[in-house]
């Protein structure tokens, strides 16, 4: 009884710390927090190598093995290090070496990898050789998955689709249903954690606006790149308009003037470019260009007449519907009913704009079972191994007849709807 008082104890106790591990460890740690992928880690990593291509920046790459390093040392500090030069690799060293004499935690140089980012491995092999680590070149491995690989060719996926291959045996793949191997795929691949990390990444690397507006992003490879291209190429093609996005204005301390879409249905910069060209501050917020209830602005040159005084009243005459209620200002998705981002939201409004117009629902029904959804997919579709399905594909079989009548080929129309000695009886019974 006191075993069984003192289980109930912990499991309630992890309960709890449970509720708010979330807050109490480090963003950086991507692994065993509910809400966080390990595989986090390595997306990342490879964004900073994409990102250090770019900018032509030498950069290091160390991977320790040091026990417990991870929620031990400052990585806030370590950030200042990774920039390539000996003397930040030898502080480095010294820093991991003082805190294995304070802590006892021993330090493995000989398992620990040195690499170099935009550095040649003439310099990288002697750097390694001095530290006592490990020489690596990019691609190297992280995790088990390639960092600094060309993902887009073919090739460099066969040493992860053989581990996949390995995982999944032939064997337990045969026997599982179809919605089976969908579960067991979601569970496989994981998806990008919701934390702050992947967004102060991005920021970090491509600045405020996370590269939209930059082509070298979108057109330069990477997570990040491929994910501003579609979004880029969902505006062109007018799928998502650019304003489906917009600024609530409240008190407009927080919405950018020029380049956030808030009033008139696009960016003001794009609206008016020769007042956005005269403008002394370009990335003032709607606040700054109010006061007492008046609009005051601030331009590098007097406005005195013709074509920029006729967009300066045109530009007045849209803020005459600006009307300012107090609180804080919030994002708007125009694509919604309710005002809220959601990729249902954007998943419906592509499909309605993409996909053919047909007169049968896509849709599965969420109320039946996954099997049944995709019984009956597989159904619309003819695609159920019949026996006459299976004898047009080249399987051989002795009889392709129906085996209950034996009069008819086993096609679905006919077995699931002709068959006069079970499907119309079934039928009849079900009306």
């Amino acid at each position: 009884m006191p075993w069984r008082r003192l289980g109930g104890v912990a499991a309630e106790g992890a309960n709890r710390v449970a509720q708010v591990i979330g807050s109490v460890i480090s963003i950086e740690q991507s692994a065993f927090i509910k809400g966080r992928q390990i595989l986090d880690g390595v997306l990342m990593v490879n964004e900073v190598v994409r990102w250090a291509k770019l900018k032509k920046q030498k950069m290091m790459s160390f991977k320790v093995d040091f026990e417990k390093a991870y929620d031990s040392v400052s990585w806030a500090y370590l950030d200042r290090l990774i920039k390539w030069d000996k003397s930040n690799i030898d502080l480095l060293l010294r820093v991991l070496k003082w805190f294995h004499l304070a802590s006892g935690l021993q330090l493995n140089l000989h398992k620990s990898k040195l690499g170099g980012i935009g550095v040649s491995e003439a310099q990288v092999r002697p750097m390694a050789e001095v530290s006592g680590c490990e020489a690596e070149a990019l691609p190297f491995k992280y995790l088990g998955l390639p960092v600094g690989a060309n993902m887009s060719r073919v090739g460099e996926w066969d040493n992860l689709m053989g581990r996949f291959y390995k995982r999944l045996s032939q064997w337990k793949m045969k026997f599982l249903s179809i919605g089976g191997r969908l579960t067991l795929l979601k569970s496989v691949l994981g998806s990008l954690g919701e934390g702050g990390l992947w967004r102060s990444l991005i920021r970090n690397c491509y600045g405020l606006d996370a590269g939209f507006n930059s082509d070298l992003v979108a057109t330069g490879g990477g997570v990040w790149g491929g994910i501003v291209q579609i979004v880029k190429k969902l505006h062109f093609d007018g799928i998502i308009p650019l304003n489906s996005i917009s600024r609530l204005v409240h008190n407009g301390e927080n919405t950018k003037f020029w380049n956030h879409v808030w009033c008139g249905g696009n960016f003001f910069a794009l609206m008016f470019p020769r007042l956005y060209a005269l403008a002394s501050n370009k990335r003032a917020m709607v606040a700054d260009y109010r006061a007492n209830g008046e609009w005051n602005f601030q331009w590098r040159v007097t406005i005195r007449s013709g074509a920029i005084q006729e967009q300066l009243d045109h530009l007045l005459l849209q803020l005459e519907m600006v009307h300012f209620q107090g609180g804080q200002d919030a994002w708007r998705w125009d694509l919604s009913t309710d005002g809220m981002f959601s990729v249902k939201s954007v998943r419906s409004h592509i499909d309605l704009l993409c996909l053919p117009a047909i007169n049968v629902e896509t849709r599965w029904i969420k109320y039946l079972p996954r099997k049944v959804n995709v019984f009956l997919w597989r159904l619309l579709l003819n695609r159920l191994p019949t026996r006459w399905e299976l004898g047009r594909r080249g399987v051989p079989l002795d009889v392709s007849m129906c085996p209950v009548c034996e009069t008819t080929p086993e096609q679905v129309d006919h077995l699931f709807f002709g068959c006069g000695t079970i499907a119309m009886d079934l039928w009849e019974k079900l009306r």
